[in-house]
């Protein structure tokens, strides 16, 4: 019974040094240019195009709100709350993959690195902020439910204004090697369109 309570004080040991030195070679590791570049351009692209196609379906609802026509509440408050929620969703896994990949290895990478996930980290806390007040809006009231969904969208319209403020900072930490993996990726190409 000793050797077995040892054994597994040993072995718990040993899980913990490897895990506290998994978390410290991915708290120093650098990305190539190259590398760091593909992986920010690919999984913004997929976060646009998140946003994009779940913001075009969202529309039509507003609209109709907004003119006063036929509208099931109870629809509206799924299809925003659901938007926020693969929106977060998206968010969560674009942070994952930049921080997965670490900082880029060019003077200053883990400036940008934390500058650009700071400002990743705005938007995405305002739209969990608005996801939260998506599942509290009223589905009896007409008026009620109109401008609280409103408002979120203004909410999260002006953090989305703020993160950008400070995402306009990351011109200041630019390489000629991030410059010129932008240069030659394909899905950086795709980034806005």
């Amino acid at each position: 019974m000793r050797s077995t309570a040892k054994a597994a004080v040993v072995t718990s040991c040993v899980l913990l040094v490897l895990g506290l030195s998994a978390v410290a070679a991915g708290a120093t590791q650098n990305a190539t240019p190259k590398k760091w570049v593909s992986v920010f351009c690919s999984s913004l692209v997929t976060w646009e195009q998140t946003v994009k196609s779940q913001t075009a379906r969202l529309d039509a609802t507003i609209t109709r709100l907004r003119k006063g026509g036929p509208i099931n509440l109870r629809t509206a408050k799924t299809q925003l709350t659901g938007f926020l929620v693969l929106v977060v969703g998206s968010t969560d896994v674009l942070v994952h993959k930049l921080e997965a990949v670490g900082a880029p290895a060019v003077p200053n990478g883990s400036k940008l690195q934390s500058t650009l996930l700071g400002g990743i980290g705005q938007i995405r806390t305002a739209f969990a902020t608005g996801e939260k007040a998506a599942q509290a809006l009223p589905t009896r009231d007409r008026a009620a439910f109109g401008s609280g969904a409103i408002r979120i969208g203004t909410k999260i319209s002006a953090a989305g204004n703020q993160a950008q403020g400070a995402l306009s900072g990351l011109a200041k930490y630019d390489s000629k090697a991030l410059e010129d993996a932008f240069k030659h990726d394909r899905a950086c190409s795709r980034i806005g369109g």
